[in-house]
């Protein structure tokens, strides 16, 4: 059996999907920024939001729960 074979433009012409934030997703932002700039506290909780999370070696994510 032989596999049939592709045109060459066919294996390089791939759509790229575009990402589309949902209003779901926005009305939880918003009330995520509401709540946290009501916050007396909110400079270090702001900061602590925007870094973003990485594990080095040997750190698991199962593990830390």
């Amino acid at each position: 059996r032989t596999k049939p074979k592709q045109a060459e433009d066919d294996i390089f012409n791939t759509k790229k999907e575009v990402y589309a934030v949902c209003n779901k997703d926005q009305t939880v932002d918003h009330q995520v920024l509401d709540a946290m700039l009501k916050n007396p506290e909110k400079k270090p909780l702001y900061g602590y939001l925007v870094v973003m999370f990485s594990l080095s070696n040997h750190q698991f994510l199962s593990k830390m729960i």
